[in-house]
C-alpha cells in the first residue's frame, strides 16, 4: 500500500504540471511494480487487483495513444473527447484509481460472509456440465432455449458456464485427468461457437478460452505463465486482437468476419443498418477501444459549465435493490445511455418510457468519474477508496484458493477475476450487481 500512497502524492502534486502523457506513463510504471509486488510475495498472485493493475495498464497506454492522434481524421470513435479537459481528466483517471488499488490492499483481513462451499461430490459438476452441453447444443442447433429465452441463456447461465470451464481445468491439472480437460474444451467449443453465431459483444469469443487458461495456470501455478506452456493463450490472444476490428462489422453473428465471401455481404448490410456511431465503433481497433480517456474529459467538461451534480447521477442507484413486486414502477437504471444523452453524443429512441430509457449509444463514466461528477474529488476520494475495499471484501468472501472443490466460491470468484479484467466495472452500478449475485451465490452456498 505504501508504494501506491507514494505514487497517489506524485499525482496529486504533479497533475497539472506534468504533461498528461507523462502522468500515464507514470501510471504504466504503478503498474507495472503493484504487478511485480503482487507476483513476488503472494502465494496465489492471480487475484482482482493483479488483472486491474494488467488492465489499467493497457488503458493508460490505449489513452497515450488516443492523445496522439486528438484532432486528426484517425480519431473517429472517440472525436467527442474535449482536448482542453485532457490534463484533468488524466489527473483525476490516476487519482481514482490508485485509490481503488489502495482500497483493495486495506481490505486484507476483511470480508463479507463466506460464499465458500466444498462440494466433492463429482456427479455435482458432471450434472451441470450435461444440462449445460444439452442447452448449448439445442441453442446452436434447434433454436429451442433461443426461441424461449436468449436472456436466460446469454446472462443467467454464463456464470455457470464460465466457472465450470474454469472448475474442470483445475480438476485435470490437479489430477492428471485428461477426462476433466476434455469436459473443459467441450464447453469452451459450444459457448465460443454460440457467441461467433448470436453474440452481439467482441468479448464474448474470447472469455471462454480466457476462463480455460486461467483455470490451468490457477493449478499449475502463476509461474508456469513464463513458460512455453503460455504460448498457446498467446497465439488465442494475437488471432482476436487482429481480428477486433473486423469482428465490429459482424456483430450478432461473428462468424461473418472470418469468411471473407459473406463478410463483404454482411458488411454493406451493416452500412445501411447502423447509424454514424456504431459504425465508428465497429472499425475501432482494439487498443482505442479500451480507451477512457475521451468520456473522463466530458466529466469534466460536465463540472465545468454545469458544477457538481450533487448526487443526481447516482440517484438511480438509491432504488436499485428494491424488488420489482415492491415497486412496479421501478426505472430500469441505464446510467450509460443517460450520460450519453447528457454530453450529446447519443439520441433518445421513441421507444424510451418514463421506466425505461433508450438510446442509439451508451458511454461509460468509470467509476471516478461518476463520483466526481456527484461529488468533486471528496467523492472521489472516499468513494474511490470503498470501491476498492468493498471488491477486495467480496473477493475475499470466496476463499478461491481454498479448495479445488469450492464449487459456490468459485462461482463468485471466478466473476470477480473477470470484473477484475474489465476495469472492476463502467461506473457505480456494478456494485449493484455484484451485491446481487454475491447474494444470490451466498444464499446457494448456504443451501449446499
Amino acid at each position: 500500500m505504501g508504494v501506491n500512497l507514494i505514487f497517489l502524492g506524485l499525482y496529486a502534486s504533479l497533475g497539472g504540471i506534468f504533461p498528461a502523457d507523462d502522468l500515464y506513463l507514470i501510471l504504466v510504471l504503478q503498474c507495472l511494480v503493484g504487478v511485480y509486488l503482487i507476483y513476488k510475495n503472494e502465494a496465489n498472485p492471480i487475484n482482482p487487483l493483479f488483472l486491474y493493475y494488467v488492465v489499467t495498464m493497457m488503458q493508460a497506454i490505449a489513452d497515450i495513444n488516443l492523445m496522439q492522434i486528438v484532432g486528426t481524421s484517425k480519431n473517429v470513435m472517440y472525436r467527442y473527447i474535449i482536448p482542453q479537459c485532457i490534463e484533468e481528466a488524466t489527473r483525476l483517471t490516476c487519482i481514482g484509481q490508485t485509490l481503488i488499488f489502495i482500497g483493495f490492499q486495506a481490505a486484507k483481513k476483511l470480508s463479507f460472509p463466506s460464499v465458500s462451499k466444498d462440494v466433492k461430490n463429482k456427479n455435482v459438476y458432471i450434472a451441470l456440465y450435461y444440462i449445460l452441453v444439452f442447452i448449448l447444443c439445442n441453442s446452436l442447433f434447434f433454436n429451442v432455449f433461443r426461441s424461449s429465452g436468449i436472456k436466460v441463456i446469454d446472462n443467467s447461465l454464463k456464470l455457470i458456464n464460465f466457472s465450470l470451464i474454469i472448475i474442470f481445468t483445475r480438476f485435470w491439472a490437479y489430477e492428471k485427468n485428461n477426462k476433466y480437460r476434455n469436459y473443459a474444451i467441450v464447453i469452451v467449443v459450444l459457448q465460443t461457437l454460440y457467441a461467433l453465431t448470436y453474440s452481439y459483444t467482441r468479448t464474448d469469443l474470447i472469455t471462454p478460452s480466457v476462463c480455460f487458461f486461467i483455470g490451468y495456470f490457477l493449478a499449475v501455478g502463476v509461474r508456469k505463465v513464463f513458460t512455453v506452456q503460455i504460448i498457446p493463450a498467446v497465439i488465442v490472444i494475437l488471432v482476436f486482437v487482429n481480428n477486433f476490428s473486423n469482428l465490429g462489422n459482424s456483430r450478432s453473428h461473428f462468424i461473418d468476419a472470418f469468411v471473407p465471401k459473406q463478410n463483404i455481404n454482411a458488411v454493406k448490410e451493416k452500412m445501411d443498418q447502423i447509424d454514424e456511431m456504431d459504425d465508428e465503433d465497429s472499425h475501432a481497433g482494439f487498443f482505442i477501444r479500451i480507451a477512457n480517456l475521451a468520456q473522463v474529459t466530458n466529466v469534466v467538461n460536465l463540472v465545468n459549465k454545469n458544477g457538481f451534480y450533487n448526487g443526481r447521477a447516482s440517484a438511480p442507484l438509491l432504488v436499485a435493490l428494491i424488488p420489482r413486486d415492491l415497486y412496479p414502477d421501478k426505472p430500469i437504471i441505464n446510467l450509460g445511455a443517460w450520460f450519453a444523452l447528457e454530453i450529446g453524443v447519443a439520441i433518445k429512441n421513441d421507444k424510451s418510457t418514463s421506466r425505461a430509457l433508450i438510446t442509439n449509444n451508451s458511454v461509460d463514466m468509470e467509476i471516478w468519474g461518476e463520483l466526481y461528477l456527484d461529488f468533486g474529488y471528496v467523492g472521489v476520494v472516499f468513494g474511490c477508496f470503498l470501491a476498492g475495499l468493498i471488491f477486495a471484501m467480496f473477493w475475499n468472501s470466496t476463499h478461491f484458493y481454498s479448495s479445488v472443490y469450492n464449487l459456490t466460491g468459485t462461482l463468485f470468484g471466478g466473476y470477480l477475476l473477470f470484473q477484475g479484467m474489465s476495469g472492476i466495472g463502467p461506473d457505480l452500478q456494478v456494485f449493484v450487481t455484484l451485491l446481487s449475485t454475491y447474494i444470490i451465490i451466498y444464499i446457494l452456498s448456504r443451501l449446499l
